[in-house]
């Protein structure tokens, strides 16, 4: 299935390589953390991730046509880095972006 990605400000860098529309060809049942695996994004970044304009959590499964936006924090909030939210790590920070 087709998905389209965002990646906005440092995290631009991760979808550069992808076409100018940002469409990714992924598997069914693929979830947010998958696609941040695969573009490459470290599992220690601060991410908020959107689906279709709505905020999901990293194990959100993806459907064909989605639009998964991500970036990070623009001010200090209490975040968990992907990975964590994933495993319901409890290593929660302050990220001063």
């Amino acid at each position: 299935m087709v998905i389209k990605t965002i990646g906005y400000a440092s995290l631009r860098q991760f979808t550069e390589n992808l076409d100018s529309e940002g469409r990714l060809s992924i598997p069914d049942k693929t979830t947010v953390a998958h696609v941040l695996k695969k573009l490459g994004i470290p599992q220690n970044i601060k991410v908020i991730n959107m689906i279709n304009g709505r905020h999901c959590t990293p194990d959100q499964p993806l459907v064909e046509g989605d639009k998964l936006v991500f970036f990070r924090p623009s001010r200090e909030v209490r975040v968990l880095s992907w990975a964590d939210e994933l495993t319901g790590g409890s290593n929660e920070q302050r990220a001063n972006i």
